[in-house]
């Protein structure tokens, strides 16, 4: 299946240093982009820009889709450049003149990759609200950034105490469920 992103688009958009394309899995695009592009857009206005990814009406929107979706996989891929699993066993890589960071300063990359992933994905969403009428297929009450209330930093998911354990925005957004479940 084709994704909306390359690997190489990948290392350009979210890497300030050049990474070899091998450390990116296909499958592993993949996965970012239907974890957390998929849900922003809705189905329909997702399989409209895989099927026509060149329509000039996306000329805007895919660029945003491109920076989104590059850095979630950076996100999704850190752990495996952090420690590599190969028929030795799992082992953090250590160059020349470089020393490897703790578990501390890991978590907080990722997080910092993590708040730039979202930051450019609420570009998507605020763009998408704000030209709906050239986005009939992209239904906003679907998109689980617009079920999301962020005041004073702290991110408050609007949910009915009905909701299961298995909402697809919780999941989205990586966070807690009510019964205290990570995702």
């Amino acid at each position: 299946m084709a994704t909306l992103v390359s690997k190489s688009e990948v290392v350009s958009l979210a890497f300030n240093r050049a990474i070899s394309t091998t450390k990116i899995i296909d499958n592993q695009i993949l996965v970012a982009e239907l974890r957390y592009i998929k849900p922003i857009l809705g189905k329909t206005l997702y399989d409209n820009i895989v099927l026509s990814p060149l329509d000039s009406k996306y000329t805007t929107l895919l660029p945003m889709i491109k920076n989104a979706l590059a850095y979630w996989v950076k996100f999704t891929i850190l752990p495996e450049i952090f420690v590599e699993i190969s028929d030795l066993g799992a082992h953090t890589p250590n160059a020349n003149n470089a020393s490897t960071l703790n578990d501390q300063r890991f978590i907080e990359l990722r997080d910092n990759i993590a708040d730039s992933a979202k930051q450019f994905t609420q570009l998507i969403t605020e763009y998408l609200n704000l030209n709906l009428s050239s986005f009939p297929e992209y239904s906003p009450g679907s998109n689980p950034q617009n079920d999301t209330i962020i005041a004073g930093g702290i991110i408050f998911h609007n949910q009915d105490d009905n909701d299961s354990e298995d909402d697809s925005s919780v999941k989205w957004m990586g966070g807690t469920t009510t019964k205290g479940q990570t995702y």
